[in-house]
């Protein structure tokens, strides 16, 4: 699980550990993406308006198809998340670990290999509950004084309730950051992910573009803004993109003995190319971790 600000330190040889505890809740969760995660704390979310009444899995845009359901999407059967008498909007709980090893490269660069490893639960649509696991590695070095930049690569498994989704998935990111004060940055991202589902409804190529900016004050609460563009090409129906739009405002504060709390909230908009619906996702975070 990613956190709020997050960039790897150029710091001496050394082990890190990060673990933390987030309730979320979603006004419209969206199966497809389900997997992802999004804004300045990458929040993991969830279902889609239009879950599947006609043919095909639960949680997909319907092309057709003979069910009765309705409510929002496309084709003769479709209806709102997990059915036409049940709300889109849910809560849910993730916990997630982290554990790594980092060592310097010379005086400006680092190298850092970790696994991790998070478990999240819904209320309602517990067919999205996952718990997923990998590995990540890649290099942080300082540009210059005022630019970091960071590239890695990683490979996961997803398991889900829902046992359809299940997948492997592997990937690389590219982030830059300029540091233009001690308290006021910027970021930019490129993420790009291969996930390979048991159903080919669920396998796609994705790329995320993101900028963001932070602000941190005298104290040490650091202040978050920005917005990503995801791309989503999946492999059923053949043709099938799914876009989204993210923009986040996320809040971090120290507790003292490498406890933070995060608060964050994300406007999300998805629109895919086969029933041409536009979705709307308000998402709020509240997040407490522990680093070392």
């Amino acid at each position: 699980m990613a956190f709020l600000f997050c960039f790897p330190a150029i710091a001496a040889a050394g082990l890190a550990l990060d673990a933390g505890l987030r309730f979320t809740y979603e006004d419209n969760v969206i199966g497809l993406l389900s997997d992802q995660q999004t804004g300045g704390g990458n929040s993991v979310v969830g279902i889609q308006s239009g879950a599947m009444n006609g043919n095909g899995p639960q949680g997909y845009p319907n092309t057709g198809g003979s069910g009765t359901g309705t409510g929002t999407g496309a084709g003769t059967g479709t209806g709102t998340a997990g059915g036409s008498g049940e709300s889109p909007a849910d809560y849910s709980t993730t916990i997630s670990a982290e554990a790594g090893w980092l060592t310097s490269l010379g005086a400006s660069s680092t190298i850092f290999v970790k696994g991790f490893v998070l478990h999240q639960a819904y209320g309602t649509y517990t067919f999205l509950d996952t718990t997923q696991g990998g590995i990540s590695a890649g290099i942080g070095a300082d540009v210059t004084k005022s630019v970091l930049l960071n590239v890695s690569i990683f490979g996961a498994m997803k398991q889900f309730d829902d046992t359809q989704r299940n997948s492997s998935a592997y990937g690389g990111n590219l982030t830059v950051k300029e540091n233009l004060t001690p308290s006021f940055w910027f970021r930019q991202i490129v993420d790009y992910e291969l996930n390979d589902a048991d159903s080919a409804y669920f396998s796609y190529s994705g790329i995320t573009g993101g900028l963001g900016m932070g602000y941190g004050f005298a104290t040490k609460t650091q202040l978050a803004l920005g917005y990503n563009y995801q791309v989503r090409e999946f492999d059923e129906p053949s043709g099938l993109e799914m876009r989204t739009s993210t923009a986040y405002l996320g809040i971090d504060q120290p507790l003292g003995g490498n406890w933070t709390v995060s608060m964050e909230y994300d406007y999300q908009q998805s629109k895919d190319n086969v029933t041409g619906m536009t979705m709307t996702n308000n998402i709020y975070s509240l997040a407490i971790r522990y680093g070392y």
